[in-house]
């Protein structure tokens, strides 16, 4: 048998590195590269909001850090897929330099024909950088009110607590509401008529907020227990109560239905008639 082919093993090696493993290198890097980020972004977010003044280990910093961790991460994740891509068009011999021609000019048409998403962008930075809101916080931005489920350097994507979901181009976000920022509010309205007794109408929606308070579904995210505030206001139609209270972020929704429920099923039991509807 010949061993000619002996010598040749060395070349022929080497030509599988070089067509081969690079590509195949890679592959396998980027997915690790965006892992290794996604896991060290978060530590480095906090370094960056402490330089900011923002304690690591503040109320909100969680839900900042996780927001800003988010952005950081989407955006490696596409800057790192259009890398693999153009490292694969070289690797078979494809000429990149009209496809980086190209992005120049794409990015030109960005800057005279989608001003709108450079001011998203643009929006979306101040938003961030500001804390005007974070994922997960109740917030209501102009007519549109629900949940943060997402926000990006692009758009805000609210959704109602009916599961609707509102998706807002930050550079429309002009007036913001934050419910969520400090505490949550549970502010009820309730209708009684004018000739009932007030002294048992205020006992009987002090009893349903106690319940409420000693339930242990709501009990540990209340911060001041709901109770009457007194008549808000008197029409010719009804007297109505005020009731309110603090809870923790985000937990007022749940909270409010179920007390309104509550002071209902009281007034049932004692035979006092609503003229009107609880208004939440």
């Amino acid at each position: 048998m010949s061993i000619d082919f002996i010598p040749q093993i060395p070349e022929f090696v080497g030509n599988i590195w070089d067509s081969n493993f690079k590509f195949v290198l890679v592959i396998v890097l980027a997915p690790i590269l965006q892992l290794a980020i996604k896991l060290i972004t978060p530590f480095l977010v906090k370094i960056f909001l402490a330089g900011f003044g923002m304690k690591r280990g503040g109320k909100f910093a969680k839900k900042r850090t996780k927001t800003l961790a988010g952005v950081v991460e989407a955006t490696t994740f596409v800057l790192i897929i259009i890398g693999v891509i153009l490292f694969i068009f070289t690797e078979v011999g494809l000429d990149i330099t009209p496809i980086i021609a190209g992005a120049g000019v794409l990015s030109l048409a960005v800057g005279f024909g989608a001003q709108s998403l450079v001011k998203d962008i643009i929006s979306g930075i101040f938003i961030i950088l500001e804390n005007q809101f974070n994922k997960g916080d109740w917030v209501q931005i102009g007519k549109y009110e629900g949940k943060v489920v997402e926000v990006n350097l692009r758009r805000t994507i609210l959704q109602t607590i009916r599961g609707a979901r509102h998706i807002i181009p930050n550079s429309k976000v002009e007036i913001v509401t934050n419910s969520t920022n400090q505490y949550s509010a549970i502010s009820l309205i309730i209708p009684t008529k004018i000739n009932n007794d007030f002294k048992k109408v205020n006992r009987l929606i002090n009893e349903a907020c106690r319940d409420l308070t000693q339930d242990s579904e709501f009990e540990k995210n209340i911060i001041e227990a709901p109770e009457t505030i007194g008549v808000d206001e008197i029409n010719e139609y009804a007297a109505l109560i005020r009731v309110w209270g603090k809870m923790k972020p985000g937990q007022h929704i749940k909270a409010k239905r179920e007390l309104a429920k509550r002071i209902a099923e009281k007034f049932a039991q004692n035979k006092i008639k609503l003229p009107g509807k609880i208004i939440a």
